[in-house]
């Protein structure tokens, strides 16, 4: 792994050094795309040049640290950003324009601006207003340098650089609502894809498939391609389509973390015919793609099941042909779904998302008995992963369901009041005392959730064994009371680990953990990220009144290798903090996750390693480190070397020095901006434009 890890480190000095000449622009809370040409904002000023409302690929074809030239600037109001990749690209108002820009002042066709490698040249279409770089009207093709600030008519851009994974979807969220639905996933069906089933079982996955397919009116790619991924055993897929030879793909549904895309132009060749079907196979995928009656390619790709492509591609070419018509169709869930159906026999909580990662497939296979059974249940898991929402899962789907479900978190009760919380308390014990009714009393007839039962006192851990042997409570100062209660425990603890320290009762253990649930961290169920990031930013977005596009493929990618220790929760307040943090309209780009999301991948540790110091020497190990350190605080710091050198430890001199022996230009990372808080203006284009000729 270190070797893997330092050949990375080595390439991207060397691609550092080899464009040091140029300084990126970039700024952290600019870099998500701009796209304006949804339903409902036909009138809008911009206009990306992007027909439809599209996700883009998660993992392109190419090299995902390249970066793109960029124009930056405000327009209409809205501070936005325009890659510019390779070929020509015509700015105007006129509809055919790459770039179109709804603006008076702005001609049908104003400019032309081409790319070809790593130049980039203006030229003037004969406008009215002009075209103007740095001020000066363009007569002739002119080559531009990042920094140049453009003007057209009233509008300013600023030149600048932009990673081509932050310039690219990898998550879209429909614009036409941003109400929290839940996927409503059914999970119970038994039907592999990757065994040669009698025909009969074959059939049961079709019906299967396109009961998903077809759940909704418009459509729903992303819940039939959840279980292709699922009962094909595959570890990712998407539904990708191509436009028209050449063009970038588009992802149209996504779960989980995709590798490399099949190469187009031979599916292309391949399937020459409307409605033709060709195969495609890889070490690690398996995909399937159809030639549209609009001349589009349309595909689906798995990877991982290597072992079973036999069985995989007559059923995966059926499903293709079955998806072929909803593929125009918005894939984000976008009105309220009926939270059961009518043959699930788990009820799930309101907005809640059904997982459909293989391990709780797994853990709602072992849920099904119990719904009605009053045998105690005990969820462990770690902190964050929702055991209160399977507790309530398990109470809306037994008999118990019309009486109360009461938590209690027996960590967050001060010893002293939680005998009184649970079992009440009869008035006149003390001064002043009312009567209470506790906690087993509440639940009566229903579901009492006992979280964190670890937590419990000792002393109280026998009161309740004792109210569990007998079926009833002794309020303080009152007389005994039956009690028909069900208890669901749970706990982030070892419990065993505890019964063996004698901090917690064997007794007790038993009475509660009739069943136990072990439900599995966020990291053991990353197929199911992309769908969760979708679902809270849904219900952000109503809550911070903006219209998030979605997440950039760099953001999505790095968010989907974090390891969230804080599971489900930390997840959620890391979504809902990007929804204030990301600008209305706009796009979730990596510059604005949290520094130890967006660095985990960087900074992760090595703990098996293997040296080459055949060919590299320890001193090449240390500079590459140093350099890579360096540089990160110089890109935290905006270029600014008295900050840098703070974050390092170091004096300004022994940074300067440093500098100077690794060949890095502080300069480089000056057009890197500090991560905006909330209610922060967006900088001036002048401003901007002025602090990249300083670079």
């Amino acid at each position: 792994m270190l070797r893997q890890t330092l050949e990375s480190m080595n390439v991207a000095d060397a691609r550092a050094q080899e464009t040091s000449r140029e300084k990126r622009l970039s700024p952290s809370g600019a870099r998500g795309t701009i796209r304006s040409n949804a339903p409902g904002s036909s009138d809008s000023a911009v206009d990306a040049g992007l027909r439809r409302e599209r996700s883009k690929p998660m993992t392109a074809n190419q090299d995902p640290s390249a970066t793109l030239f960029c124009l930056f600037g405000t327009v209409d109001g809205q501070y936005c950003s325009f890659p510019l990749t390779e070929g020509r690209h015509q700015l105007g108002s006129d509809r055919s324009s790459t770039l179109r820009i709804r603006e008076r002042g702005i001609s049908r066709r104003h400019a032309e601006l081409e790319v070809t490698g790593d130049h980039l040249v203006i030229q003037d279409s004969g406008s009215k207003n002009g075209t103007l770089v740095n001020g000066r009207l363009v007569s002739t093709p002119e080559r531009l340098e990042v920094g140049d600030e453009l003007r057209f008519g009233p509008v300013t851009l600023v030149l600048g650089r932009i990673e081509a994974e932050d310039s690219e979807l990898g998550l879209a969220l429909g614009l036409d609502g941003n109400d929290p639905t839940t996927t409503d996933l059914r999970l119970n069906e038994t039907t592999l894809l990757t065994r040669a089933a009698p025909a009969a079982e074959g059939l049961d996955w079709v019906e299967a498939f396109w009961r998903r397919l077809t759940r909704r009116r418009t459509g729903d790619l992303q819940a039939a391609l959840e279980l292709l991924v699922r009962v094909s055993e595959s570890s990712s897929g998407c539904w990708v389509e191509w436009a028209r030879p050449g063009d970038g793909p588009t992802i149209l549904a996504a779960s989980g973390e995709l590798g490399h895309l099949p190469p187009e132009p031979q599916l292309r060749r391949r399937a020459d015919r409307p409605g033709e079907l060709v195969d495609e196979a890889s070490e690690d995928r398996m995909a399937v793609a159809m030639r549209t009656a609009d001349g589009e390619l349309f595909a689906i790709a798995l990877w991982g099941g290597s072992g079973r492509r036999a069985a995989l591609r007559p059923l995966l070419r059926l499903a293709v042909l079955l998806a072929e018509p909803f593929r125009n169709e918005p894939t984000a869930s976008d009105g309220p779904i009926s939270r059961v159906e009518p043959e699930s026999e788990l009820s799930w909580p309101e907005g809640i998302l059904v997982g459909a990662a293989p391990t709780m497939a797994r853990l709602y296979d072992e849920m099904r008995p119990l719904v009605q059974a009053d045998l105690p249940v005990l969820i462990t898991g770690e902190t964050g992963v929702g055991k209160e929402h399977l507790a309530r899962t398990l109470h809306l789907s037994c008999h118990r369901r019309d009486r109360p479900f009461v938590a209690v978190h027996c960590a967050a009760i001060p010893t002293e009041l939680l005998e009184a919380e649970l079992f009440g308390i009869a008035r006149g014990v003390a001064t002043g005392v009312e009567a209470r009714k506790g906690k087993f009393a509440e639940a009566d007839g229903g579901t009492l959730f006992l979280d964190e039962i670890g937590d419990m006192p000792a002393g109280l851990q026998v009161k309740l064994l004792r109210a569990l042997q007998d079926k009833e409570v002794q309020p303080l100062g009152a007389a005994p009371i039956a009690i028909d209660v069900r208890i669901v425990a749970a706990t982030n603890t070892f419990l065993l680990e505890q019964i063996e320290q004698g901090s917690f009762r064997r007794d007790l253990y038993y009475r509660l953990a009739g069943f136990v649930l072990q439900v599995p961290p966020l990291r053991e169920r990353i197929e199911d990220l992309s769908a969760l990031i979708a679902h809270f930013l849904r219900r952000h977005n109503a809550e911070s009144g903006k219209n998030i596009r979605g997440l950039t493929v760099k953001a999505l990618r790095l968010m989907t290798r974090h390891a969230w220790p804080g599971n489900v929760r930390e997840l959620e307040h890391e979504v809902r903090r990007l929804a204030y943090v990301c600008p209305d309209g706009r796009a979730i780009d990596s510059g604005m996750l949290s520094r130890h999301i967006g660095q985990s991948t960087e900074t992760a540790a090595v703990d098996d390693f293997e040296l080459d110091l055949d060919t590299k020497s320890l001193d090449q190990y240390l500079e590459a480190t140093e350099r890579r350190v360096v540089s990160a605080a110089l890109n935290q710091t905006a270029g600014n070397q008295s900050q840098a050198a703070k974050l390092l430890g170091v004096s300004r001199n022994g940074l300067s020095k440093r500098l100077q022996r690794l060949a890095i230009d502080p300069r480089e990372f000056a057009a890197h901006e500090q991560e905006r808080q909330p209610g922060d203006t967006e900088p001036s284009n002048q401003a901007r434009a002025s602090s990249n000729r300083g670079a």
